[in-house]
């Protein structure tokens, strides 16, 4: 299940979700105008989120120190 890893996707399921969500409870010709403007930016917010995550998550697990325990390294 590797395209669950993908954060292209993880942010269109977001943006879908709350696409749907908004389209069905919104009453008002006006407001429904501007939701896929709304979602398209919820969409980008998502996907820049999670690749600083990433980023982040990968800068903090290279810093670590090594534990010299007199032991080989195999």
């Amino acid at each position: 299940m590797e395209i669950f890893n993908n954060n292209l996707f993880i942010s269109f399921s977001v943006a879908f979700i709350y696409f749907a969500l908004k389209f069905l409870s919104e009453k008002d010709q006006e407001k429904k105008k501007k939701l896929f403007k709304d979602s398209f930016l919820v969409g980008i917010i998502t996907f820049s989120v999670l690749i600083l995550k990433t980023h982040f998550t990968q800068l903090v697990s290279t810093n670590k120190t090594a534990v010299f325990t007199n032991e080989p390294q195999f």
